[in-house]
């Protein structure tokens, strides 16, 4: 498997059972064998989710999820980061190593960098503590122009210039 079909819920990324199965080189049934095998190691909410009914429907709607289930699935298994890191576990094929490394160094990394402020409230305190930590670093090279200024008996019309330019 040489690529894999983004596929999010609820701002999160995760795989389908198949997704799971195609990239760790094993059938879609030992995926569903290993998880009713291993059953008590998993956690609805932590490493799987579940969707049928109007949750299922919603996600089948959604056009990013376009081909990633059947239309005619009742229910929907959704592995979670943790999740689909059981089954690599668990499974110790040679292809689950590497899908390992995969989903750890840029599948699932993706979800982490981008975790970009969502509601223009958070978009606001981003802007302002970056304005914040500019002003801190414009008061500091202003005060080491001075200091430079007082310690080096700078002529007051090259300490203004330099302070033009620290300012702009």
């Amino acid at each position: 498997m040489n690529e894999l079909q983004i596929t999010e819920l609820n701002g999160q990324r995760v795989l389908t059972t198949q997704q799971i199965a195609d990239g760790y080189g094993t059938k879609k049934r030992t995926i569903v064998d290993n998880f009713g095998n291993n059953k008590s190691r998993f956690k609805e909410g932590k490493h799987f989710f579940l969707l049928d009914g109007e949750e299922l429907k919603k996600f089948k709607d959604n056009n990013e999820n376009f081909g990633v289930v059947g239309n005619r699935a009742p229910k929907l298994y959704i592995w979670t980061e943790k999740g689909a890191l059981l089954h690599a576990k668990s499974l110790g094929t040679d292809e689950a190593w590497d899908m390992y490394d995969i989903l750890v160094d840029t599948y699932f990394k993706v979800q982490e960098e981008k975790q970009l402020p969502k509601t223009p409230e958070q978009q606001i305190a981003l802007l302002a503590q970056g304005n914040v930590n500019l002003n801190k670093k414009v008061e500091q090279i202003e005060n080491s122009v001075l200091d430079l200024t007082d310690r080096f008996g700078l002529p007051s019309n090259k300490a203004k210039v330099l302070q033009k330019k620290v300012a702009s």
